[in-house]
């Protein structure tokens, strides 16, 4: 349940920044690039050790 709930703070997360900080976004294109690609990247990684996760251990 937490896997969702962070997935969807992270998508509206997003939704918000191109909706409502666009102009800073276009001002400072590699702080905002790098904290949208690392938290996409951080729910990839989560979802990728809940779903694929070695069952033996």
């Amino acid at each position: 349940m937490r896997l969702v709930g962070f997935g969807i703070a992270v998508f509206a997360g997003v939704l918000l920044c191109v909706r409502f900080l666009a102009i800073p976004t276009a001002t400072y294109p590699i702080l905002f690039g790098i904290t949208i690609i690392g938290a996409l990247g951080a729910l990839a990684y989560l979802f990728y050790s809940t779903w694929f996760a070695n069952q033996n251990s």
